[in-house]
């Protein structure tokens, strides 16, 4: 059965993380992340690399806002690649720097 990602975290178990430097590990078809504080000009964008073992060449992977985190700017987050292994988390602003902490959702679809 496929994974359904489930936004109020009630069967995400050990599936969150916090990332560092830039980069998160979380190997599992579903999980949270919340970032490290992240600080750029507006229209500028922090790219992320989401190491997970799930992820295949033909894997999809959603990404979704979720509240928590520090940040107050209104942003824009996709998955702009994926390889063996980690995904490529874009994470862009909407008329604003982004200011604090980011936490989003993820899910791996094969």
């Amino acid at each position: 059965m496929a994974a359904v990602f489930n936004p109020d975290y009630t069967d995400l178990g050990s599936s969150v993380v916090t990332g560092a430097g830039g980069a998160e590990t979380l190997n599992a078809d579903q999980g949270v992340v919340t970032t490290e504080a992240l600080a750029t000009a507006d229209g500028a964008v922090a790219i992320r690399t989401l190491t997970n073992s799930k992820v295949k060449t033909t894997s999809q992977v959603f990404v979704t806002y979720l509240l928590g985190g520090t940040n107050t700017s209104p942003l824009v987050i996709v998955c702009t690649a994926v390889a063996n292994g980690s995904a490529t988390i874009k994470i862009g602003t909407c008329g604003a720097a982004l200011n604090g902490t980011v936490k989003y959702g993820f899910i791996v679809r094969q």
